[in-house]
């Protein structure tokens, strides 16, 4: 039986992998995704945030074509926010100006998929990434050859490990339901023992909102299952939907993103905001990257390098502020006395800032040195 050929290979049908190959493929370069799951999209993993283009330019160094990027339908977002409300410990709240959309992940995913498609995509659903043989990649629909290949498959990534890449250092275990009912348009973050080392998070739409948390794991003292239900009782919320879990990349980007002619890209590469756990918008964004230097190595003979370049010199700064910054923060976490005193130091605007991984002021970074040493 004759191996089907592409020029890129993509593994994995989230944000970064269809924007990935949406850019390949509109590069002129022949390209398949292969997703494990029957449905684009789903089951969601995910807080359901994006950031708005105004915030995402304060985030990041310098921007591609983002209004190209996040030209997204109606149909994907839920409530604008205009703010976030961080409670500390003892459920003292700070409010802090960040605006963005709430989303529907599976509509987000499904409708970057479809672009992926009408580019010339072919998308393969049902078919694992299973391993490397020769030059050829394993499937569960057998053998595919490709002159690059994209690992968009998240955190655990099969791509990574099949290629020898770095794993991602820190995974934080996380949980998230729907549930119905009205709320304010404002993202809610709760911190404190309920989610030591994380946070609690109520982001609402238009009819419902994305409730859940995620735990620092070496701080972990129950299944989070159990502190969810408990998260709901107190906020006096229910929901008959059943819960589903995840992990999110914690620990910054790893060191290395193109071996041979092997990408990795979104949570794959630990393209993740630290200080927030955010990873929609930078994964479109390096996804956008990865496909545009994918389709230009094959046709152009560009080097594959140049994904590297383009994401670090984007966001690069940025992710490495917010890795810093949760470190130097990590300890505080610990302790609910020294979180409460964090947060009473950092106010309003020193949130705002963590929240968008931006430097702090002299003045911030030694408040803060007295209750989160190093």
């Amino acid at each position: 039986m004759k191996v089907p050929e592409f020029d890129v290979a993509v593994v994995g049908a989230g944000p970064a992998g269809s924007m990935a190959a949406r850019e390949a493929a509109s590069g002129g370069a022949s390209t398949v995704i292969l997703e494990k799951s029957p449905i684009v999209g789903e089951p969601v993993r995910c807080g359901e945030f994006l950031p708005s283009l105004e915030e995402i330019r304060r985030i990041c160094n310098i921007t591609p074509r983002l209004e190209e990027i996040f030209d997204l339908p109606r149909e994907v977002f839920g409530a604008f926010i205009e703010r976030a409300i961080a409670y500390a410990p003892s459920g003292k709240g700070y409010e802090v100006s960040f605006q963005g959309h709430s989303i529907w992940r599976d509509r987000l995913d499904q409708y970057l998929a479809r672009e992926a498609v009408k580019e010339g995509a072919a998308l393969w659903t049902e078919t694992p990434f299973l391993g490397v043989e020769g030059d050829a990649i394993v499937t569960s629909r057998g053998l595919v050859r490709a002159k690059v290949v994209i690992g968009a498959d998240g955190p655990h990534s099969s791509v990574a490990k099949a290629w020898g890449f770095p794993s991602v250092e820190l995974l934080f275990p996380a949980i998230s339901l729907s549930v119905e009912g009205s709320f304010d348009p404002v993202f809610e973050a709760f911190f404190g023992p309920l989610a030591p080392g994380g946070y609690a998070w109520i982001v609402p739409r238009k009819r419902d909102a994305n409730v859940g948390l995620g735990v620092r794991p070496d701080l972990r003292r129950e299944p989070l299952g159990t502190a969810l239900s408990r998260f709901l009782t107190s906020r006096g919320l229910r929901s008959e939907k059943r819960p589903v879990g995840g992990y999110i990349p914690m620990s910054g980007p790893i060191p290395v993103t193109v071996k041979n002619h092997v990408l990795l890209v979104g949570d794959a590469a630990g393209q993740v905001l630290s200080t927030s756990g955010g990873g929609i918008f930078t994964s479109m964004i390096c996804g956008y990257f990865a496909g545009k230097a994918a389709s230009r190595h094959v046709l152009r003979k560009g080097p594959l390098k140049d994904y590297e370049k383009w994401w670090r010199r984007c966001m690069g700064g940025a992710l490495e502020r917010g890795r810093r910054l949760f470190q130097f923060m990590a300890s505080a976490f610990e302790d609910p006395q020294a979180l409460e005193e964090m947060f009473r130091l950092l106010g309003p605007e020193g949130l705002a800032a963590t929240l968008r991984c931006q430097d702090l002021a002299i003045g911030d970074l030694l408040s803060l040195e007295r209750v989160s040493p190093r």
